[in-house]
């Protein structure tokens, strides 16, 4: 059984922290990668369906948000 889950990729560890605490005390289920190419791994992975994908834009390491998007 999968289970839906919000995706937030932020390079920044504050940013990410910050929204993954708002979204969660919301009641959603949260997944964090700290770039694109994690955040790939993430998605490639069953356990959870990612319903929403929360991307930054400008991020190291080769695979940005816009990228990422849509891949995704």
């Amino acid at each position: 059984m999968t289970h839906s889950a919000v995706l937030i990729v932020d390079d920044e560890p504050l940013v990410r922290d910050t929204v993954s605490e708002l979204l969660s005390g919301a009641g959603l289920s949260i997944l964090e990668a700290k770039n694109g190419a994690e955040a790939l791994e993430v998605l490639n992975k069953r356990a959870y369906a990612v319903a929403v994908l929360l991307t930054d834009i400008r991020m190291p390491g080769g695979v940005d948000g816009i990228d990422l998007a849509r891949i995704a």
